[in-house]
Parts: structure tokens; sequence; C-alpha cells
């Protein structure tokens, strides 16, 4: 993948986590606090632990990729205990997600970022893992989030890439990340 790629798939990747975010808090906000706020057995105990974990590691590794902290205290911390408060946060950090993807230049994606990893000790991986990782990370995620709604008995909208590409209109979508769709159809 030559750097122009990254840069897009990235860009893209931004695009899409901001997209499947604000349907997966749109669907959390309808089921209700009867349902993102009680224990369920997920990795961070309920909905709302696991979105909060999602919003503190979203922050843990952009801050590694633009070498900025943005406070981490722990794994299960509890940014905000009232769903909508996460929301707000979760849509201003998805824009600086955006932003900060967007102002990479393409030598960036081979860079090696040295950081501290939160048990100890250091690591030394390129820009691309580091961003690949924590788009990974919050699918995961979500995908645990999606399994609880519907558990609950809520049916929750595709959050699929390709989901994304068709809702935004994929012109659209290739145009917010610098991309011709000229001669793809």
């Amino acid at each position: 993948m030559t750097a122009a790629h990254f840069a897009t798939h990235f860009a893209t990747l931004a695009r899409y986590n901001r997209w499947a975010n604000g349907l997966l808090f749109a669907a959390c906000e309808e089921a209700g606090e009867e349902v993102w706020r009680p224990e369920v057995g997920a990795f961070h105990g309920s909905v709302l632990g696991t979105l909060n974990h999602i919003l503190v590691m979203d922050r843990l590794w952009l801050g590694r990729v633009v070498g900025r902290d943005f406070g981490f205290q722990g794994l299960d911390e509890i940014v905000h205990g009232d769903l909508a408060a996460l929301a707000g946060a979760r849509e201003e950090f998805d824009d600086a997600i955006v932003a900060a993807v967007d102002e990479l230049a393409e030598d960036d994606f081979a860079r090696v970022v040295e950081y501290a990893i939160t048990g100890g000790g250091t690591a030394r991986e390129p820009l691309w893992l580091l961003l690949a990782h924590l788009f990974n990370h919050q699918t995961h995620h979500r995908g645990q989030v999606t399994d609880a709604l519907t558990r609950a008995g809520y049916e929750i909208p595709s959050l699929d890439l390709v989901a994304f590409w068709r809702a935004v209109g994929a012109d659209h979508a290739a145009e917010s990340v610098g991309v011709s769709m000229a001669g793809v159809r």
C-alpha cells in the first residue's frame, strides 16, 4: 500500500468511525438507560462502561499518533456517567480524529512512533499500525455494544463500512477523502 493509499484509507476510516459512533449512540439513546446503564457482562461491565472505554482508548492511541497527552487515567475510566454527555464528548473527539488524520502528511504513515505501554515498558511501531489499531479496537467494542443492545431486543442499523459508503453516497464519501470515483462504476 502506498503512502497515498494509507492517507485515503485512514481518512475514510475516520469518517466511517464518526458515522458509526453516531448511529450507535442514537441506538443507545433510543434503548434507554435501563439498557445502557446496567451490568451486562461486557468486557467493561455495561454498555456505558464499554462506550467510555472506547473513548478512553481512542484518546490514548490518538495521543500516541499526534504526540499529545489526552489525560489517560486507566482502561476502565468513566469519562462521563451520563450517555448524553458521553455522546457529546464522543462526537467532539471523532471530529478531532478526522482532523488529526487529515493533517498527516503522506510520509508520516511510515514514521516509527515510540511510546509507553500502559503495563510498563515501551514499544516502537509504525504510525499506520497505531491508526489501524485505533480503528480496529473501536470496531471490536462497538460489536460488543451492538450485541448487548440486540440481546435487549433493539434492532441496530448496520455499522458495516460498506453501509457507511452507501449511506453517505460513494461520490460524497470519496470526495471527502480526496478520491475521484470517475470510471469506478
